[in-house]
């Protein structure tokens, strides 16, 4: 379930990169304070493409990492009932 929850978040993020940044902002931040002038320098160091490609990372490693735990676990749990029997 959390995983189908991370999967549309993401795909969410991906198609509407812009809605999901400001509703992002609006839940995490009070009033404007997150907005600033395309000319400060924090924009200018961190323009919306990488936060885009920032989100992207995080979407992208995160589902990796529940894989692989996911496969690990699996195969633990196999092995532990076939130990059983």
């Amino acid at each position: 379930m959390s995983v189908a929850l991370f999967i549309a978040i993401g795909i969410f993020a991906a198609v509407a990169f812009q809605t999901f940044f400001t509703l992002f902002h609006r839940i995490f931040f009070e009033g404007d304070s997150w907005l600033f002038l395309y000319t400060d320098s924090l924009i200018q160091f961190y323009p919306l493409p990488f936060w885009f490609d920032t989100s992207l990372a995080l979407v992208v490693l995160t589902l990796l990492q529940a894989l692989i735990i996911g496969a690990i676990g699996w195969r633990w749990g196999r092995a532990l009932t076939k130990g059983e029997k």
